[in-house]
């Protein structure tokens, strides 16, 4: 009896340990028959089975969130990295100066005339 025969008992899960410990229980109770004994384990089985299948399915439903979530990311990263070098590229493109002719005035001499640039 010093060492506890089930693997249920020393998991990590509260909930396992506590039906493994049930379990080991059940099968040292002496004032118990054999069917008692059956019917108690089988009871335990179920419980334990119940509480794996709803684990198992809550860890899938994160990993799909969490696959969503990567997912919605990933969008989101190309749809940023689309904007910047949207941007990258208008302000990459060489602005046309407006070229005007004016005469220069300090000048007076010269009649030719003189291209200025407009500044925006």
């Amino acid at each position: 009896m010093s060492h506890p025969p089930l693997i249920e008992c020393l998991s990590t899960d509260p909930l396992v340990r506590m039906l493994g410990n049930q379990a080991f229980q059940a099968l040292n109770d002496r004032y118990l028959n054999r069917a008692q004994r059956i019917a108690r384990i089988q009871m335990l089985q179920r419980r334990l089975k119940g509480h794996l299948a709803r684990k198992k399915e809550t860890e899938r439903k994160r990993q799909d969130i969490s696959e969503r979530q990567r997912i919605e990311l990933a969008r989101l990263l190309q749809l940023a990295l689309s904007v910047r070098s949207q941007e990258a590229i208008k302000v990459s493109k060489p602005v046309q100066p407006a070229v005007t002719a004016a005469n220069d005035g300090n000048y007076p001499r010269r009649n030719r005339p003189v291209l200025t640039l407009k500044r925006a």
